[in-house]
């Protein structure tokens, strides 16, 4: 699958959000997905303390007319470790099981989507058979 980085530059750092998803080896109806992100930290509706980054992940899981808007870190323990920080931006790794968080599943095609404030990732599209 084709990945695309949606990169920003804020302060003349690379800003991102980036995912990717397949499906699990040994479960092929679970959708297991990967990302990184960089951002400026209390800029552009980032939470200030980088902890707090994680808590506002938005995932968007879109298959023909369901759809839903969640945050899976929401109730997740986040250490100071869990987060890098460089001057004012913070940056961190994250993997998740998508099914179990949506409240909808069987086969199509999905498309995933995360965000943090006003960045975006890119797009990927996982087809559950």
């Amino acid at each position: 699958m084709e990945q695309k980085n949606y990169s920003q530059s804020t302060e003349g750092v690379d800003t991102f959000i980036n995912i990717e998803a397949g499906l699990h080896p040994q479960k092929p109806q679970q959708i297991l997905l990967r990302g990184k992100f960089r951002l400026p930290c209390g800029q552009d509706g980032v939470p200030e303390e980088s902890t707090q980054v994680f808590k506002h992940i938005v995932l968007v899981t879109t298959r023909s007319a369901n759809y839903q808007t969640l945050t899976p870190f929401r109730d997740v323990i986040v250490f100071e470790d869990d987060i890098q920080t460089d001057g004012n931006f913070c940056s961190g790794l994250f993997n998740f099981n998508v099914m179990d968080h949506i409240q909808f599943d069987g086969a199509g095609d999905y498309y995933l989507l995360c965000s943090v404030g006003t960045y975006t990732s890119n797009i990927v599209k996982v087809t559950v058979t």
